[in-house]
């Protein structure tokens, strides 16, 4: 690996590192570290309220993709 490389990313590389480290630990549920690192969006159609018309509609289906697992999360951003 090259070193700009590496130091170009290295807060990421190790923020995986660690994600990886609490997963085994049971820390963190694989679910929510796949969320994390993949970006699941939401699959169907997911009305932007207006009051949020602001984020890109591409954030706000990631953000609905969450809803699973931050129920409590998702349902404040959307009252705002």
């Amino acid at each position: 690996m090259r070193r700009g490389l590496f130091d170009k990313h290295k807060v990421v590389v190790i923020s995986i590192l660690c994600f990886r480290i609490k997963v085994k630990r049971g820390e963190i549920p694989l679910e929510q570290y796949k969320q994390l690192i993949l970006g699941k969006m939401f699959e169907g159609n997911a009305p932007q309220p207006d009051q949020l018309k602001f984020m890109q509609e591409t954030n706000w289906l990631m953000i609905k993709g969450l809803e699973g697992l931050y129920n409590d999360i998702v349902k404040n951003v959307s009252q705002q």
